[in-house]
């Protein structure tokens, strides 16, 4: 691969996590983090940012495109990788960082019932009468954050 071609590859996604608030937080090749907003992001085709904003179904449909060149959303508005990464606000963060954040701070239901030492029955309780709230659910079980359920613990 030439130079100028390894170099410009430097600045595509390798990671991109969609925000509640329409805002993307994108690791790139390169090492560094940026978060873009998306109701601030300048773009030549301001039509589709407009259409991203306003329909939640399609902006939560958001991916990486093949090689991290870009964010696709439907598979129709792509929104290029060297935009998000001119438009967006560095953070002092890796990708690394925020794996491990993960690794040490979300729970699946099996872990928050050791923590908890109850039963899935009780922890199925406890969400029903919502003392404690998963970040994400599924019919096999649910992602808890540890520190919710240390909290629920005391």
């Amino acid at each position: 691969m030439p130079d100028y071609a390894a170099i410009r590859r430097r600045k595509n996604l390798k990671d991109c996590v969609l925000c509640a608030d329409h805002t993307l937080l994108c690791f790139f090749l390169d090492g560094s983090v940026k978060k873009v907003d998306l109701s601030t992001f300048a773009n030549d085709d301001q039509p589709t940012i407009e259409k991203i904003l306003r329909n939640d179904r399609l902006y939560n449909s958001g991916r990486i495109t093949a090689g991290g060149y870009a964010v696709t959303f439907n598979d129709s508005m792509d929104l290029s990788a060297s935009s998000l990464y001119k438009n967006g606000v560095n953070i002092p963060l890796t990708l690394e960082d925020f794996y491990s954040f993960v690794k040490k701070n979300v729970l699946d239901t099996a872990e928050a019932c050791d923590v908890l030492q109850c039963s899935r029955q009780n922890l199925a309780y406890m969400v029903k009468k919502e003392h404690l709230a998963p970040i994400k659910g599924d019919v096999q079980g649910n992602l808890y954050l540890k520190g919710d359920v240390l909290a629920t613990a005391f």
